[in-house]
């Protein structure tokens, strides 16, 4: 239990509500863990999973294919909910594969259970959809990170998600920003002469 207290305390980091510990106690009592290799999918697209996901340790990343090519969609650090909507709410394959960018641990929830929870408790149904508020907010967050100029959306994914830099690989990080990775080492060189320079 006391794995899963470092989550309950990064889940709550989360969303800006809280709810009592016995709620995160009995939802947790129906969990499974599963453990990730680096680029193991937990969910594929064109998989049928309607469970719902709680990052425990290491980095998820969800991509999509655009045409021909994968792009990386966003990334997922631990205490965060993730959840293949097209299955869960609309009983569909996954559009979006998640698979671990380095070894990774995540928290398994069935969706009868989590469903059964957020009819059961009123304020269970509140943080599932502060929580969802939440991914929205960063879905807005990240196009408008993507619109400006290269430079500077590096700059604040490296200002904002360092961990992210660290953990992911050039391509990865350059299909997200929606660059090329000649490009985003060029203006990763650019930003590290600017560093020693202040």
């Amino acid at each position: 239990m006391k794995d899963i207290a470092k989550l309950i305390e990064l889940i709550s980091e989360e969303a800006k509500i809280r709810i009592p510990e016995a709620l995160w106690e009995e939802l947790f009592s129906y969990s499974t863990v599963r453990t990730l290799k680096r680029k193991e999918a937990m969910i594929d697209a064109g998989d049928f999973d309607p469970d719902v996901y709680f990052v425990k340790s290491g980095l998820i990343r969800g991509t999509f294919m655009d045409k021909t090519s994968e792009r990386t969609a966003g990334f997922a650090l631990p205490g965060t909910l993730l959840i293949s909507f097209h299955c869960f709410y609309g009983q569909e394959a996954s559009y979006y594969r998640f698979e671990a960018c380095v070894p990774s641990e995540v928290v398994r929830i069935p969706a009868s259970v989590f469903r059964m929870m957020i009819e059961k408790y009123h304020e269970f149904a509140i943080w599932v959809m502060e929580a969802n508020q939440n991914q929205l907010y960063h879905a807005e967050l990240k196009n408008r990170l993507i619109s400006g100029d290269a430079k500077e959306r590096l700059r604040q994914l490296i200002e904002g998600w360092p961990e992210i830099i660290l953990k992911v690989s050039s391509r990865h990080l350059a299909s997200y920003l929606g660059i090329t990775e000649v490009h985003l080492s060029r203006i990763k060189s650019e930003i590290l002469r600017e560093g020693k320079h202040t």
